[in-house]
């Protein structure tokens, strides 16, 4: 695949679904506005790339590509460059990053079902206790789900996270409250 760099680029509006970033460098580009769906990151660098007003779904961002496609493929880069990106005002659902990437290098939104986990294995341990303790098994199976979405990007050496728990549909919100509280404790 070939390279590709893109240095101050408008994307606004952008409406994109299902998209493979093959090799890629986006730095200072605009994605205000966009709507992103799928993005799959595995082989690109983001450097100070704006995503005000964006809603980006079920993407993944990855801090390196995955250790098999390194070996397939030697020239790719061992690490993605992925720093300064203002996420702060879109919507992230259900998005990923992966492999390493420094959540503390970017400006991240910030919401009731949004929660910031640091030092991710402590916080999933501690999670796991908490929601043992519930009662109810509708909120015990919310809280598993989004455990298990922590435990997912552990194995993918993401042990700084960002996490969205709107799929996860506690009936009390006071609980996921205590698990926001017990998972950013760091």
């Amino acid at each position: 695949m070939v390279f590709s760099e893109y240095r101050g680029c408008d994307f606004s509006g952008l409406r994109g679904a299902n998209v493979a970033s093959g090799r890629g460098r986006f730095v200072g580009c605009s994605f205000r506005g966009a709507r992103l769906r799928g993005f799959n990151a595995d082989s690109m660098s983001m450097v100070d790339c704006d995503f005000t007003g964006a809603v980006v779904r079920s993407c993944v961002f990855w801090g390196a590509p995955l250790v098999m496609d390194l070996e397939r493929d030697p020239s790719l880069p061992v690490a993605n460059e992925f720093k300064g990106n203002d996420f702060s005002g879109a919507d992230l659902v259900s998005c990923s990053f992966r492999r390493g990437v420094d959540l503390d290098a970017q400006k991240l939104p910030e919401a009731d079902y949004y929660a910031r986990v640091r030092h991710a294995p402590a916080a999933l341990e501690r999670g796991r206790e908490l929601v043992a303790s519930w009662n109810g098994l509708d909120d015990q199976e919310s809280g598993r789900r989004a455990l298990n979405a922590i435990a997912r990007d552990i194995e993918v050496d993401q042990l700084d996270q960002f996490l969205d728990v709107r799929r996860c549909k506690f009936t009390d919100p006071d609980r996921w409250q205590q698990l926001k509280q017990v998972l950013e404790q760091a």
